[in-house]
């Protein structure tokens, strides 16, 4: 599915919200099981636009009952990610657990209005450094 999207619109910047988490919470797959379908999914997205930007929106806030199996993952995704990262296609980590507390969902998963303020304030600095490194390359 993937594929024939990128088919159909090729993307300079691609927003990837780390998915994988429920599995997880279910028990159906490991974290380097998750994490080794996103690095396919990022490589897909390069086969079709070798110079993509890709914001990997992670490390998110589990649900307390389930935290213990969200703290597995959350801190092997800064390093999985890092060995993807390329010069042509840079990936940033946007960490979404950092300052999360258990105020900051409304349902206690689902950002609130306060979640949703710290979610930004973590995701815009990534966006722009994407747009930057765009508007470089085509100034030249």
């Amino acid at each position: 599915m993937l594929v024939d999207w990128l088919k159909q619109d090729l993307a300079d910047i691609v927003t990837m919200p780390l998915g994988g988490t429920v599995d997880i919470l279910r028990g159906m797959r490991s974290p380097p099981q998750v994490l080794e379908t996103l690095g396919g999914l990022v490589d897909q997205m390069r086969d079709s636009s070798p110079a993509v930007r890709i914001i990997v929106i992670a490390q998110y806030f589990p649900p307390l009952a389930m935290d213990r199996h969200v703290r597995g993952l959350n801190p092997a995704i800064p390093a999985y990610f890092a060995h993807k990262n390329l010069t042509a296609s840079p990936v940033w980590v946007v960490d979404q657990w950092t300052n999360f507390t258990s105020a900051d969902p409304y349902d206690g998963i689902h950002p609130s209005a306060s979640g949703d303020v710290k979610v930004a304030i973590r995701f815009y600095p990534a966006l722009v450094q994407a747009i930057q490194s765009i508007r470089r390359i085509r100034q030249k």
